[in-house]
């Protein structure tokens, strides 16, 4: 009896702790190895088939994208700390990216979208306007999404040019122990662009804001060595739309 009573207790263990496992968040970490385009020099965003936006980020494996290596605010951090890896596309409904940024403190923000510079966020600028222009034309835009929660991977905020539209977006956020990662999708008419071309030359920024000790005490951008992307166009740099490869589509 004594017999059947430990394998009755072993098997209502192992039980339990399978119900424990499936009842915990998924914290699936990235695996992705950052590859710049052209040597980090211009950006790409790819047009094609819609990733699935669930924190698995298998669909953004093998993509090129851009690396956030210019230091604006250093602060007490290490040499690469705050900087993130971003790759975009599209499917001329919606833009798609995603972000893998490297911080050793990641911290889960209570900020509404448009004050959340000052704290752990992501940031991406884009335009269709190649030409010169020192203020914002109709489709330049400037994208921040905010990590919120290690436990609820689809916990985020998000905003366009200063103004909350995370109702009308998807994203997942999953946290690791180097920092966290970030895909998401964001409607092109809130972004007043209506499609893409391939070989169409594109305007973009990337920004990686990181609080450690005090409020965004390391920035980190692509292009700009001076915190002005989000009043000045002109510190943007180049990029191309080109296809995505086809074992993407």
């Amino acid at each position: 009896m004594a017999g059947r009573s430990r394998q009755k207790n072993w098997v209502s263990a192992a039980l339990i702790l399978i119900a424990l496992c499936m009842a915990m968040p998924v914290s699936a970490q990235s695996t992705l190895k950052p590859r710049n385009f052209e040597n980090n020099q211009r950006g790409v965003l790819y047009l094609g088939k819609a990733p699935v936006i669930d924190g698995d980020f298998s669909d953004w494996d093998g993509l090129e994208g851009s690396t956030t290596t210019v230091v604006v605010f250093s602060g007490q951090h290490k040499d690469d700390e705050g900087m993130g890896f971003f790759i975009l596309r599209t499917d001329n409904k919606d833009l798609y990216v995603y972000v893998d940024v490297y911080d050793i403190k990641p911290n889960e923000v209570d900020l509404p979208a448009a004050l959340a510079w000052r704290d752990d966020s992501v940031e991406f600028y884009i335009g269709t306007v190649v030409t010169p222009h020192d203020k914002y034309a109709k489709d330049d835009n400037h994208i921040r999404i905010v990590p919120v929660s290690k436990d609820d991977i689809f916990a985020f905020d998000l905003s366009v040019n200063d103004v909350g539209v995370a109702e009308r977006c998807s994203a997942a956020v999953v946290y690791n122990p180097k920092g966290y990662t970030i895909e998401a999708r964001i409607p092109l008419d809130l972004l007043l662009i209506k499609k893409f071309s391939i070989n169409q030359p594109i305007r973009l920024e990337f920004q990686v804001n990181d609080a450690a000790r005090i409020e965004r005490d390391r920035l980190t951008h692509w292009k700009s060595p001076k915190d002005d992307p989000y009043i000045d166009p002109r510190s943007w740099g180049d990029g191309i739309v080109l296809a995505l490869p086809a074992d993407k589509q």
